[in-house]
C-alpha cells in the first residue's frame, strides 16, 4: 500500500466503520451444528449438554475459534492472542468466545484451553464447522504442509511474539478459521479461512468486527475510542511487518 493508503486506512474517523470482506461462510451450514460442551480442564463430555451451534447466539453476537489442532504450537499461539482480548470482547463489547475442536486426544484439549485458550470449548464431532468454513467440503493441508516457507515464518514470527509449548498428537491438516455471527438468524458478519498452517484472522479486522456487530459499544462513551487505540496500532504493526517483508528484510517483526 502507498503512503496515502495507509494514512487513510489509519483514519480514526473511518477505522472502525471501514468495509471488512464480505463473509463467504452460508450460514445454512452453522445454524444446526450439533456441539458437546466439553468440561473446564479435562477432556470429559457431557452427553447431556449437546446443544444447537446457533443457540450461542441466539441472543449477543459470538466469536468462533476453529481451531485446526489444538496442541499445535500457531494454534495455541492464536488462543493466546485472542484470549488476551476477551476482557475487551466480551465484557465490554458483549461478544461471546468459544473455541471447537474437531476431536479429543489425550490431554490435548485440556492443555490447550487451561494454558491458552481459558475459555468455552466444545467438540464439533461431525466436523460441520470446519465443512461450512470449506462451503460443505474439509479443506486439507498437505501432510507436507509445516515445511512450506510461509508456514515455517508463521512459527518464528509467532515464537517471537509468544513462545507456547505444542506437540505432534492428533490430526492437524484439516484447516480452521474464525467467525463471528450476528445475534439470532442474522447470519455471518465476519469469516476467515486458514489457508495454511498458522494463518491466523489479522486481530485487527477481528475486533473492528466485533465493534461493528456489538450491541452494548454505545453504553461506555470511551469504548470507541479504547477500540480505535487498539486496532490503529495493530495496523500499523501490520504495516512495518509488510514493509520489512518487502524490503528484504526480516518478516519475524
Amino acid at each position: 500500500m502507498s503512503k496515502k493508503e495507509i494514512a487513510s486506512d489509519l483514519d480514526k474517523s473511518k477505522i472502525l466503520s471501514a468495509e471488512l470482506p464480505t463473509p463467504m461462510t452460508s450460514y445454512n451450514l452453522l445454524r444446526e451444528i450439533e456441539l458437546t460442551d466439553l468440561r473446564s480442564n479435562n477432556n470429559d463430555t457431557d452427553a447431556t449438554k449437546k446443544i444447537k451451534a446457533c443457540s450461542l447466539w441466539e441472543k449477543t453476537p459470538c466469536l468462533v475459534l476453529v481451531v485446526r489442532r489444538p496442541g499445535c504450537w500457531l494454534c495455541r499461539q492464536e488462543a493466546v492472542k485472542l484470549a488476551t482480548y476477551r476482557e475487551l470482547i466480551t465484557n465490554k463489547l458483549g461478544i461471546n468466545m468459544i473455541a471447537v475442536v474437531h476431536e479429543t486426544v489425550g490431554k490435548q484439549v485440556s492443555d490447550f484451553n487451561m494454558d491458552y485458550w481459558k475459555g468455552s470449548i466444545y467438540l464439533d464431532e461431525s466436523k460441520g464447522f470446519y465443512r461450512a468454513l470449506g462451503n460443505g467440503d474439509l479443506r486439507w493441508e498437505s501432510i507436507f504442509g509445516m515445511f512450506k516457507p510461509k508456514v515455517v515464518k508463521n512459527y518464528l514470527r509467532q515464537k517471537k511474539e509468544i513462545n507456547c509449548d505444542g506437540n505432534m498428537v492428533g490430526e492437524g491438516r484439516i484447516l480452521g478459521g474464525l467467525l463471528i455471527l450476528n445475534p439470532g438468524d442474522q447470519g455471518v458478519a465476519f469469516d476467515y479461512r486458514e489457508k495454511i498452517m498458522g494463518d491466523h484472522a489479522p486481530l485487527e479486522h477481528v475486533l473492528q468486527a466485533c465493534y461493528q456487530v456489538s450491541s452494548t459499544k454505545n453504553a461506555d462513551p470511551g469504548l470507541k475510542q479504547q477500540v480505535e487505540k487498539v486496532v490503529e496500532k495493530l495496523k500499523k504493526e501490520g504495516y512495518k511487518r509488510a514493509e520489512a517483508c518487502s524490503v528484504g528484510g526480516s518478516c519475524e517483526l
